[in-house]
């Protein structure tokens, strides 16, 4: 079965990710987040692809390891993504397209919206960083293609750009 990347728009066989253990872990990592987060996640990994290529499983999985190590707030962080995406999205819009390198934009994001959210007086905000999981043995989960399918479905409803 061969898909495509509603985010970055490359196209892979889904037997060809499954053998590879970065992608594995990506989709993996992916399924396990809430539907929202997942996409946002997905749809800013796209941000990082050049023109002519393909983002290798190995920097997504990377990538997408930092942004979740960005702060427990998951909430704060789907909002962040969102927000970076479609600010990126419409700057591309009138200027040629660069990748991004690095997450300096969506950490200032970041700020923005955790300064804008109310705090209780009594306690200040607080950014801790989340240390990536380890990957679970495959064994210990469910069969990699019914968690393949379920993420493909709540990844294929990304929103468009």
């Amino acid at each position: 079965m061969n898909l495509q990347c509603p985010c970055c728009h490359a196209r892979f066989s889904l037997e060809t990710a499954l053998q590879d253990d970065a992608a594995r872990e990506l989709l993996w990592l992916l399924a396990d987040l809430e539907p929202r987060l997942a996409r946002a996640i997905a749809g800013y990994l796209g941000l990082f692809r050049s023109k002519g290529r393909a983002l290798n499983w190995d920097r997504a999985g990377r990538l997408a390891h930092e942004v979740l190590a960005l702060t427990p707030d998951r909430e704060a962080l789907a909002l962040a993504l969102a927000e970076t995406t479609e600010a990126i999205w419409n700057k591309r819009e009138k200027e040629p397209p660069r990748p991004m390198s690095n997450h300096n934009y969506l950490k200032r994001v970041l700020e923005s919206l955790t300064a804008r959210r109310p705090q209780a007086p009594s306690e200040p905000p607080r950014i801790e960083p989340v240390k990536p999981a380890e990957p679970e043995h495959p064994d210990s989960r469910e069969p990699l293609p019914e968690r393949a399918a379920h993420l493909l479905a709540r990844v294929s409803k990304a929103p468009p750009r």
